[in-house]
């Protein structure tokens, strides 16, 4: 045990209490801006192991309060540097059972290595600085006593300088021996230091890859000594003002979500799932950086989803979440990665999948809607609350007549119901604070279905205009993802679950197919009805005729005759009538 305490500099006994203390000696050149002339701190331990631990961690700390104060040497009104306080969070940290609970993982090893060498040749520089003379200023060096004083001290640092590349070379000669035959013995106690240093436990790690950190080091501490020797000659290398990170912060998920919200704006809801999405990959691969993760890993991550059952859908809405942010990133060129990982794994359905997937979602039946219709809502004038009282009678009719998304439904403004060619039109725009739409060929006008006409949805729309709502449903409330009908969907699916069915292939999304079959039905042009939808235009179609904004613009009478073609057989709404038909 004396022979352990006798290698670990700086670590001494207190002559009263045997606890263990560090103390080491400031150069005289740090003396003065650090007003003290030793570092003594308490290491908290009677355990001599324990203590060699603690010690070499405090060392490892004053090195960089050394290096910060020589940095500063000779720049004015710096911040004054105060050694105790500097040091109070490591001793903090001698009593917190999480503060060396890291254990040293493959990853980290690049950084350590460039991190050791980086602390020597500053440490060394340190030393260097302390051993030479200050310089003259020029009436000193009029002075020949001076001056004869000062050479003086610059060939006796000469000289330590000359024994000092001595016992480098045969520090040097005995590295490249143990090179050789493979013994990293010869550098434990520098590799424990610099874990400890690092506040890395080497106890809780696997030994092979401590193993592996050892003969790394050793080929770096050979490099480091050559650098020592070097210097000694007159080489000018210096050492960088900051040291590289152990954590290099751009190549983190925090950093590529950043980015991707910088540079990309997902919408809030997609970016919260992806966080979702991210907080279960780590449960799985820990805290991988970016530029660590491989193909391997993505397959692991899907035969996990698999395992646990999720359709293939989610399976591949969770793998498509994490690969946006590294996508996105990697399309601004500021990514390590040369391919995206999550690219490379694709999720393939099976015949009976794709049918599942294509089941998913169905158009409502005649029999589902002539139900529907004849619920409270319809028949008796209920205005549920949930509903967003009058949103809850007119946003399923206009979402059967329009086939719009309930969204584009229920962020309506009075001023998106306009007239022209005395027939009444619907805007869906994003030009709103708070509006939104899924795509380009989202923003659209779609003229007011005769149904809807009978039903009085003018009169409305004037209602809510003489009343001063800026909104067509002005109960709808906002959500935190910029969303006004989170709320009225749960409602809806709560009612039709209850009054119709229950049946989960059915909910608001199937008022659109089923405007999509009233329209194939009734033989409305395809490039008609698709722009009555807000679906981008295939192929040939887009490609010719009238464009706004890049996208085939239809005239208005195409679309005045495409939505008055399109009919809802053998479904009676005439109950729901205010103004009468044309005999």
């Amino acid at each position: 045990m004396n022979r352990l305490l006798e290698k670990t500099p700086y670590l001494v006994p207190h002559p009263q209490s045997q606890s263990y203390w560090f103390r080491r000696r400031i150069p005289k050149n740090l003396q003065i801006p650090l007003q003290q002339t030793e570092v003594k701190v308490s290491l908290k331990t009677y355990e001599l192991q324990e203590a060699v631990r603690r010690c070499r961690v405090v060392a490892s700390q004053v090195d960089d309060i050394f290096n910060k104060v020589r940095q500063r040497l000779g720049v004015p009104d710096h911040d004054p540097i105060c050694v105790r306080e500097a040091l109070k969070h490591v001793q903090d940290g001698f009593e917190d059972p999480e503060a060396f609970s890291q254990p040293l993982e493959k990853w980290m090893i690049p950084s350590l290595l460039k991190r050791y060498s980086e602390a020597s040749l500053a440490g060394y520089e340190l030393q260097r600085s302390a051993l030479m003379p200050a310089p003259l200023t020029s009436a000193e060096r009029a002075d020949p006593v001076k001056r004869a004083a000062q050479e003086k001290a610059e060939d006796e640092a000469y000289a330590e300088l000359q024994q000092q590349t001595s016992e480098f070379q045969e520090y040097l000669s005995q590295l490249e021996k143990a090179k050789v035959l493979g013994r990293v013995s010869v550098i434990e106690d520098a590799a424990q230091a610099g874990l400890y240093g690092e506040k890395i436990n080497p106890d809780l790690s696997d030994p092979a890859v401590v193993e592996q950190y050892k003969f790394q080091l050793l080929l770096k501490e050979i490099e480091a000594v050559k650098e020592l020797i070097a210097v000694n000659s007159g080489a000018d290398i210096k050492a960088p003002d900051c040291q590289t990170p152990l954590v290099d912060e751009t190549d983190t998920w925090e950093s590529y979500l950043e980015q991707w919200q910088k540079r990309h704006k997902p919408r809030q809801k997609s970016y919260d799932a992806t966080v979702r999405t991210l907080n279960e990959w780590r449960a799985l691969h820990g805290n991988l950086f970016i530029s660590q993760i491989t193909v391997a890993h993505v397959k692991e991550w899907k035969r996990h989803l698999e395992e646990k059952n999720l359709n293939i859908q989610t399976v591949k809405k969770k793998l498509a979440l994490l690969r946006a942010p590294i996508s996105s990133v990697m399309l601004h060129g500021i990514s390590k990665l040369e391919v995206n990982p999550f690219s490379k794994v694709p999720v393939i359905m099976t015949k009976n999948e794709a049918r599942q997937a294509a089941d998913a979602r169905q158009p409502f039946e005649n029999e589902h809607l002539g139900v529907l219709f004849k619920t409270p809502v319809f028949t008796r004038g209920e205005r549920p609350a949930k509903g967003g009282y009058e949103a809850a009678f007119w946003i399923p009719l206009i979402g059967l007549f329009t086939g719009a998304r309930l969204e584009e439904i229920g962020q309506l403004s009075v001023e998106d119901v306009i007239t022209q060619k005395n027939r009444l039109w619907l805007r869906f725009t994003e030009v709103g604070e708070t509006q939104q739409v899924k795509s380009e060929a989202s923003n659209r006008r779609v003229p007011v279905h005769k149904e809807l006409l009978k039903m009085g949805f003018e009169a409305y729309v004037n209602r809510m205009r003489n009343e001063g709502h800026e909104r067509l449903f002005p109960h709808l409330r906002l959500n935190k993802y910029n969303q006004f009908t989170a709320t009225f969907s749960t409602w809806f699916n709560e009612y039709f679950d209850k009054h119709v069915t229950d049946d989960s292939r059915f909910n608001f999304h199937s008022f659109r197919h089923k405007m999509k079959d009233m329209g194939i039905d009734c033989s409305v042009q395809e490039a008609a009805l698709d722009n009555l939808m807000g679906h981008a235009l295939a192929g040939m179609t887009n490609r010719y005729g009238r464009k706004v904004l890049g996208r085939r613009k239809l005239s208005d009478e195409v679309l005045l005759r495409a939505i008055d073609q399109i009919k809802l057989d053998d479904v009676d709404l005439s109950h729901l009538y205010v103004v009468p038909e044309p005999s």
